[in-house]
């Protein structure tokens, strides 16, 4: 483990997040996402290499001795829990960087976030080794959601997770799908109301005469790279007064707290220790509402939200490659 530089990459929905750690030096960067389920496999191992690349070049300004040393790299991300899609990946970024491929590590997200999540319950050894035994579940509450754990042979246990075109509930995507969906209504029916208001700042480009009209949203929504979680931020604003924002908020929460209750009868417990990560959970309100309805159903579950990012995950379980 010593004189090796360590790089932990976590390609989540949104962003790919990249830290690189050598002799007590950190560097750390951050590039657009992409979901390795649905984009190119090309354009996925361009993305990594680039954020490998960066951190490496910053690291050997800073310290030019640590050019020659051995490169060890974990990524985490989305859509890569098969290990066809890991294993094809792991060969793709080694051709392209260099890295032999046995110090390359591909897992899924949740892997990382799990991982990052329990990183202070760990040390030598990965957190999932005791997973299933303890009750311990990661709940990603991001632009997409999911519930996991892992059982006695490290084996990935799940509930939701789906995707976008299935649907995650309680994700940032579907909270603002519910904003979009609200607001389009309300402009059908000749109404300003506040969920019109929400979303005026997105669309303005796209108005006509200064009003919003169906048409010019639904040629932004379909005609560009338009993605509804950047309206999960006006959703949860709304929601801190509006009761019918809130509600809406309350039934996604809902959604994903049916599929935390699934994974606990998974792992046969009644009391299991929940940690929420992904950003929706620097949202009080967010996490305040959803652990509330997980108590409500759960009463002896113990939940708090992760301390630690993914990317730090992903970095530890960097640092356990022989």
């Amino acid at each position: 483990m010593n004189n090796r530089i360590h790089i932990g990459i976590d390609a989540g929905g949104s962003k790919i997040e990249t830290v690189c750690n050598s002799n007590g030096k950190s560097i750390s960067c951050s590039f657009p996402s992409v979901n390795a389920r649905v984009a190119p496999e090309s354009e996925t191992i361009e993305r990594i290499c680039t954020s490998i690349e960066t951190v490496l070049s910053s690291l050997f300004e800073q310290d030019n001795d640590a050019q020659g040393q051995p490169v060890v790299v974990c990524l985490g991300i989305a859509g890569a829990a098969s290990s066809q899609i890991q294993g094809s990946l792991r060969s793709g970024i080694s051709r392209v960087s260099g890295i032999p491929s046995s110090n390359i590590s591909v897992v899924s997200d949740a892997r990382i976030g799990f991982e990052a999540a329990f990183l202070d319950d760990s040390t030598s050894e990965s957190s999932t080794s005791a997973s299933s035994r303890d009750g311990r579940m990661l709940v990603i509450c991001g632009t997409g959601s999911g519930c996991y754990s892992f059982d006695t042979d490290g084996q990935i246990l799940r509930t939701g997770g789906w995707g976008p075109t299935i649907g995650d509930p309680g994700s940032g995507l579907e909270l603002g799908k519910r904003l979009l969906r609200h607001a389009i209504a309300d402009i059908e029916a000749g109404e300003e109301t506040p969920f019109t208001r929400a979303i005026q700042s997105v669309f303005e480009q796209e108005m006509n005469e200064g009003a919003l009209t169906v048409p010019s949203i639904l040629d932004k929504v379909y005609r560009t790279e338009f993605n509804a979680a950047s309206l999960a931020p006006a959703l949860l604003q709304l929601a801190i007064a509006n009761k019918i924002a809130r509600a809406h908020l309350e039934n996604e929460c809902a959604g994903l707290v049916t599929q935390i209750c699934r994974l606990a009868g998974v792992l046969k417990t009644k009391n299991p220790t929940v940690r929420l990560t992904g950003g929706l959970n620097a949202n009080s309100l967010y996490s305040d509402v959803l652990t509330l309805d997980i108590k409500s159903k759960l009463p002896q579950a113990r939940v708090s939200v992760a301390k630690h990012k993914p990317v730090q995950g992903a970095l530890h379980l960097a640092q356990l490659i022989d």
